[in-house]
């Protein structure tokens, strides 16, 4: 079979470019038709060293058991594995997305490998699982503009991309979306959190250097510069290079609708009367213009007596619809699948698919190579190592020092924990109160709403009758208007009446309006009155009680001033009365006042004289009958 990809050259329509497909197409046609000698492949130069685990490299995998140019072929993961293993360090919290794929099955498949890649190398611990930018339906070409992207199951077997990951490079973690990355800080107001585009200018210093000049290097895609065919595979030898698109595998529908278009195309090419005489009697076509693909099989068949047949004429009833029911790119999956297994592949250098399609079906002849070469020394490796059981050990002894003071925190919290449910019994118990008074403000929050909505709608409701007028006024004037130009004589004789039935009549429907938004503007002035005055009220008595409870705090003030003033000259009588020479002092006061009182006695008779002097006086000083002076 001969398969030849048109690409771009048919899809666009250009018959200019038919010519020179055809003739290509013969050539090659010709040019296979000569005998080919057969190929003789040397392995004898091996490389030969004492690593154990680079044994064996520098020669191709004859001996596997499945051919590595099926695009459904097992995804071999060793060097992959390698790759991880020679990352000198992982960086926690590092996490890349690569969503800036767009274009072709060819192009979409080496952005997101190149990043992958470029995620290894960089170290990172975490993978946004990629997403796929979708073509514009309505045009084709434009493969950028369309904002709409598809999940990496649009194209690929996600599956078979998480298993090969997670079995030879788990230190990587992959993510459904980065809304499942641990401690994402999203900026307010923003849907997504802001992610920094990297930016080579911004990792240099040329104070005195145009900018402009890396422009051309930093902005060829406009705000999302892509990266495709960038990484250097001599970096990781023929077997990752080989290999490592095998992460992506056509997803299960695309492979099972290419698979059954293969073996149909095989059974066309055994049935077709004239492929024996011929050997390649029978081209596929991969393209997405059908219309195109006609032109050419016509002209085939005329000229050469070929059949060209397209997926459209080997797929049939269910499968049919299910390949009419992908977009333009997942049908090209389909075409990528039948061409893998075509006994010969004729495609265009430039395009990413046909190199894709190249680099394929070169593993069915020359197998998997190795790098002869060993990437780093064995000292280099053993130091590596030992740095490596060191830092395991280091973090095993932070791991049982964290696990020390976690169970000494555990009883701390357990402690707090008690203190805790006593202060959350009293705090259930405000909570029930704070209950309580939200029950009150929402009831009292709905009454106002409810109010809310009645004034609304009685407002539209006005403003709808309102435009109702309005139309009804435009109207009859335009009757008005309409019925002037046809009877301008009958008129002039009755408008003075018509005008003045019309203005009575609109003036009662206006004093009618009048009066009804009179009577509800009353309505509610009287209701604002009502709520003002309840407002007064309770403003007055908020502002009775604050003067009562001035007033009781300043007679409360003055109580506590007398308490103050009689109980500090209460202690200064206290205090004097302590003091002996001021009771001696009093002693001498009292006598005197008594000598005064008994004076008048005293000179009225001797015997009561005697009685009081013997009452009274005493030898001893300092002393009175019932009262003791110390000195």
């Amino acid at each position: 079979m001969i398969a030849l990809p048109l690409g771009d050259v048919v899809r666009t329509g250009r018959p200019q470019f038919i010519k020179a497909l055809c003739i290509s197409l013969l050539l090659a046609i010709w040019a296979l038709r000569l005998q080919m000698p057969e190929m003789s492949l040397d392995y004898s130069w091996g490389i030969h060293n004492n690593v154990p685990k680079l044994q064996n490299l520098g020669r191709p995998d004859v001996t596997s058991d499945f051919d590595l140019s099926d695009p459904d072929a097992p995804f071999i993961g060793w060097p992959l594995r390698r790759a991880c293993s020679e990352v000198p360090e992982w960086v926690e919290g590092l996490v890349w997305m690569c969503d800036n794929n767009w274009g072709g099955v060819g192009n979409v498949r080496n952005f997101i490998l190149t990043c992958i890649r470029y995620a290894i190398e960089a170290g990172v611990t975490g993978l946004v699982v990629p997403t796929i930018g979708k073509r514009n339906d309505e045009d084709i070409s434009d493969y950028m503009s369309d904002k709409e992207s598809r999940p990496l199951g649009y194209m690929f077997d996600e599956e078979n991309f998480r298993q090969a990951m997670g079995e030879n490079c788990p230190q990587i973690t992959i993510y459904d979306s980065w809304m499942h990355i641990p401690n994402v800080t999203v900026p307010s107001g923003a849907g997504e959190p802001d992610i920094q585009k990297i930016d080579p200018r911004e990792y240099n210093n040329r104070e005195s250097c145009n900018f402009a000049e890396l422009d051309h290097h930093t902005d060829r895609f406009g705000d999302w510069p892509g990266v495709l065919w960038e990484w250097p595979t001599w970096h990781d030898g023929p077997e990752l290079a080989n290999t490592f698109g095998g992460l992506l595998k056509f997803n299960r529908q695309a492979m099972r609708l290419g698979k059954v278009a293969l073996a149909n195309m095989h059974q066309f090419a055994r049935d077709h009367a004239s492929a024996e005489e011929m050997g390649f009697a029978v081209a596929y076509v991969a393209t997405g213009n059908l219309s195109e693909a006609r032109k050419l099989a016509s002209a085939a068949q005329d000229r050469l007596g070929m059949a060209v047949l397209t997926k459209a004429d080997l797929l049939d009833g269910a499968d049919a619809e299910e390949m009419a029911s992908m977009s333009w790119d997942q049908q090209g999956l389909v075409d990528h699948v039948v061409l893998a297994g075509a006994e010969y592949f004729v495609g265009n250098s430039r395009s990413s698919f046909s190199i894709l399609l190249a680099q394929k079906r070169h593993l069915k002849t020359d197998g998997l190579y190795t790098r002869p070469y060993k990437v780093r020394s064995d000292q280099e490796r053993k130091k590596e190592e030992e740095e490596r059981k060191k830092e395991e050990q280091r973090k095993k002894e932070e791991q049982r020092k964290k696990e020390e003071e976690r169970k000494k925190k555990e009883k701390e919290l357990e402690k707090i924990w008690e203190e805790y449910r006593e202060m959350e019994e009293e705090r259930k118990k405000v909570e029930e109160l704070k209950k309580y008074e939200e029950q009150l403000e929402k009831i009292l929050e709905e009454q106002r709403k409810i109010w809310e909505e009645e004034r609304k709608k009685e407002e539209e409701e006005r403003q709808k009758e309102e435009e109702e007028r309005k139309k009804e006024e435009e109207e009859r004037m335009k009757v008005w208007e309409e019925e002037r130009k046809k009877w301008e004589e009958q008129r002039k004789k009755e408008e003075k009446q018509r005008l003045k039935s019309w203005e009575e009549q609109r003036e009662k429907l206006w004093k009618e309006q009048l009066k009804k938004k009179e009577e509800q503007r009353k309505k509610e002035e009287e209701e604002r009155k009502k709520k003002e005055e309840e407002e007064r009220k309770r403003k007055e008595e908020e502002e009775r009680k604050r003067k009562e409870e001035e007033e009781r705090k300043r007679k409360e003030e003055e109580r506590e001033k007398k308490e103050e003033e009689a109980l500090k000259k209460w202690e200064e009588e206290e205090r004097q009365r302590n003091d002996p020479q001021w009771q001696i002092q009093e002693a001498q006061r009292k006598r005197c006042s008594l000598c005064h009182s008994i004076q008048p006695q005293s000179q009225a008779g001797s015997h009561a004289g005697s009685n009081v002097d013997k009452g009274l006086w005493t030898d001893e000083p300092g002393k009175l009958p019932g009262l003791t002076v110390t000195a």
